[in-house]
């Protein structure tokens, strides 16, 4: 059994490390001391396609395997385990929202769309966020730009 990395796993890995290195690193003991939660980092990792890695491709994902998510876990976990843990709550979020929202809506029925309930907000801002961070077209586009900034 062949466990090395792929070449798009590589690729992947070389640009976090490179995000890490660059842009959490310096910050780390900061955001651990303030406690601050660094939104200008959350909004970078979703411009380079990091939170919605495992997503499928028709929910705005990127649609990769696990393995490529806890490779980028493992390098922002280098620089900062609380930025890691940023990537990991997303994912977690996601994950419930798409196997629980549409069936707490259907629950609610009507009220499930009222403003005056929490899932309307908890699913639209899901729907809205799924939008927000793009395809999983443009997000490898963005990763493929990245990598060859250097080159």
């Amino acid at each position: 059994m062949n466990f090395d990395l792929t070449d798009e796993q590589q690729m992947l890995r070389e640009m976090v490390r490179e995000f890490s290195e660059k842009e959490i690193k310096p910050r780390a003991a900061e955001i651990d001391r303030t406690d601050e939660f660094p939104w200008d980092l959350w909004k970078r990792m979703a411009d380079l396609g990091l939170l919605g890695m495992t997503l499928p491709p028709e929910y705005g994902g990127s649609g990769m395997d696990t393995v490529a998510w806890a490779i980028a876990q493992e390098e922002m976990a280098r620089a900062s385990v609380v930025v890691a843990d940023i990537q990991l709550a997303t994912k977690l979020m996601q994950d419930m929202i798409l196997r629980n929202g549409s069936q707490a809506l259907q629950i609610h029925g009507a009220y499930g769309y009222s403003t005056d309930f929490p899932i309307e907000r908890m699913y639209r801002d899901a729907k809205v966020y799924q939008i927000w961070k793009g395809t999983s077209e443009i997000q490898r586009m963005v990763i493929g730009r990245q990598l060859l900034k250097e080159y």
